[in-house]
């Protein structure tokens, strides 16, 4: 896995490479004012706009299409390059290492919000450099854009990560105090529910976005002890009345994989074959891959086959 991303950074900065285009070509230094751009009682804008834009060079012109186009690549290698980075600190768990770090520094848990920040946002800023120096700098000047030198240019980088370390400081301590708190402010967050809703839409926005938002998340949510418990399939033999309902299952992410469930309560996936939708284990899957969470249990497939048989198994002792 660690393999993979180095070669995906590696790609990345080789792809970085083939944007570079030719150095800028020279503009007019006065740009005359062409005839369907002078004043008159019948000016048209479009024909003014038409008239400068075919004073363009033809080089010009396609070094600034290159300029642009080359842009809109590199928004896509920024984000491939930003979850190449996140992966790669997950998977060497430096993050887990840094979060270690704050904890060991202080006790005091909104500072070591600020502390994990601190140290995120450095060793970001420096993964990410090779990205930033090509857009923000190598890129600029191959066009023309920029005339700093990378003194500069390198020192107006490093106000800007400063700004971001302690601006970014008091937010993420401020946004995870708020989470903190939230088993002891939830009506706070209900009111919120209902209020921005009304505040967006009025009457209607209330009772789309608040009140028939809330009604269809509790009935479904309600809905997998009740209707998977009267209506849907048992492919396994369990000790109560537990159903897989496929509609219950759509709803609910999963969750309607009832019967699933009771026979093997340790999964952590309720669907069990390919085709029953189970956005909850994709979730997981996803979080076990960046080693957000680990030991998984998973079903082998000669306990699934017992299971459908009534057979008992080694572990049913724990699970019952």
């Amino acid at each position: 896995m660690r393999i993979r991303i180095v070669a995906l950074l590696l790609f990345c900065l080789t792809a970085l490479a083939a944007l570079a285009a030719p150095p800028p070509g020279a503009m007019p230094a006065v740009i005359p004012v062409p005839a369907a751009a002078q004043p008159s009682a019948h000016f048209d804008a479009q024909a003014a706009t038409d008239a400068y834009l075919a004073l363009i060079p033809p080089d010009a012109k396609a070094r600034s299409d290159a300029y642009f186009e080359g842009g809109y690549w590199l928004l896509l290698w920024e984000v491939l390059y930003s979850a190449a980075l996140s992966l790669l600190i997950l998977n060497l768990r430096w993050s887990a290492k840094m979060r270690d770090f704050a904890e060991r520094v202080t006790r005091f848990r909104p500072l070591q919000t600020a502390i994990y920040w601190i140290e995120y946002m450095v060793l970001i800023t420096a993964l990410g450099f090779p990205l930033a120096y090509y857009q923000g700098y190598v890129r600029e000047h191959q066009y023309g854009l920029a005339t700093q030198t990378f003194g500069p240019w390198m020192r107006d980088q490093m106000m800007e990560l400063l700004v971001d370390v302690i601006l970014g400081a008091l937010v993420t301590m401020l946004l995870f105090g708020v989470v903190r708190k939230l088993p002891r402010t939830w009506w706070i967050w209900g009111i919120l529910g209902v209020a921005i809703p009304f505040a967006i839409g009025g009457w209607s926005g209330l009772l789309w976005g608040g009140l028939v938002r809330i009604c269809l998340t509790h009935h479904v949510t309600w809905s997998v002890n009740s209707i998977c418990h009267t209506f849907g399939g048992r492919p396994y033999v369990t000790k109560d009345a537990s159903r897989n309902n496929w509609l219950v299952g759509l709803l609910a992410f999963g969750e309607g994989w009832h019967n699933n469930h009771h026979a093997f309560p340790r999964s952590a996936f309720h669907g069990m074959e390919w085709w029953q939708f189970d956005l909850s284990s994709w979730l997981i899957r996803g979080m076990e891959a960046t080693n957000l969470v680990w030991n998984v249990h998973r079903i082998k497939p000669d306990e699934k086959r017992k299971r459908a048989a009534g057979l008992s198994l080694q572990s049913d002792t724990a699970e019952f």
